[in-house]
C-alpha cells in the first residue's frame, strides 16, 4: 500500500504519518486474522514467514545499494527504515523466520 501525504511545513504530516503507522500495525495483524481465516474456510494449512536481517550495516547497504528502477518510485531512506523498525510491532505468531543477514546483493 502506497499512502502519500502531502502539505506545508508544520502542517502536521509526521503525526498523521505516526497515526497511520500505528493503524497500519493494527490492520497488518487483522490481515494476518483474514489469512487463517481463509485457510480455515478452505481446509488449507496457513503458514507465515518473516524476513529479517540482523545485521543492521548488510541491510543498510543492501538499502542503499538498492535500486528498482520504478519510474515515480522513490526508494526508502534508511532513516525511513529506522522509523518504521520503531513502530514495527514483532510477530508473535508461530512463523518460520529466515535471517538473511549473508544474501548477496543483486547487481
Amino acid at each position: 500500500m502506497l499512502i502519500v501525504t502531502a502539505g506545508l511545513p508544520t502542517a502536521g504530516k509526521s503525526s498523521v504519518a505516526e497515526g497511520l503507522g500505528r493503524a497500519l500495525s493494527a490492520a497488518a495483524e487483522a490481515a494476518r486474522r483474514q489469512w487463517r481465516t481463509l485457510a480455515d474456510r478452505h481446509r488449507a494449512p496457513v503458514a507465515f514467514t518473516e524476513v529479517v536481517c540482523s545485521d543492521s550495516r548488510v541491510h543498510r547497504q543492501r538499502l542503499e545499494r538498492r535500486s528498482r528502477g520504478i519510474v515515480g518510485w522513490e526508494e526508502p531512506t534508511w532513516e525511513a527504515v529506522q522509523e518504521r523498525r520503531a513502530t514495527y510491532e514483532p510477530w508473535t505468531d508461530h512463523r518460520l523466520v529466515l535471517n538473511r543477514p549473508k544474501a548477496r546483493l543483486r547487481t
